[in-house]
């Protein structure tokens, strides 16, 4: 079984969050998208832009690795749909957690909301299969 973008149906995607409930869920690989951003660093982020799941605009390719990992990876994330701007406030679970204006799911951090690095992820999860 292999959790797209670490579950994006589920969870915010391609978060440490996301990587995390797929493998606890009993995914046998971790896809992985990667892009790489201004100064050099490969992300595990889908898009080439950041509007889609983030709280900015942009490209990646424009944006340290400093600045992006200040962004909510899970701004946009509700349960009906993994990205959708059109869902009542109250269905954005997991906005603020990266800035601290919510409180991250048990066992989780604000950090677990943010765009991680290739490596953080492999990593984490030195066990994985990542595709």
């Amino acid at each position: 079984m292999l959790a797209h973008s670490g579950g994006e149906d589920a969870y915010p995607s391609e978060t440490m969050f996301a990587f995390a409930e797929s493998a606890r869920a009993g995914v046998d690989m971790l896809d992985i998208n990667l892009q790489l951003t201004l100064d050099g660093v490969l992300v595990t982020f889908h898009d080439d832009t950041l509007e889609r799941t983030t709280n900015a605009a942009g490209s990646i390719a424009a944006i340290t690795l400093a600045d992006l990992q200040l962004l909510d990876a899970a701004y946009w994330f509700t349960p009906s749909c993994g990205a959708c701007r059109d869902q009542p406030e109250d269905d954005y679970l997991f906005r603020g957690v990266r800035d601290g204006g919510a409180e991250p799911p048990l066992g989780y951090s604000p950090e677990d909301f943010r765009v991680p690095t290739l490596q953080e992820a492999v990593d984490r999860f030195p066990g994985a299969p990542l595709n």
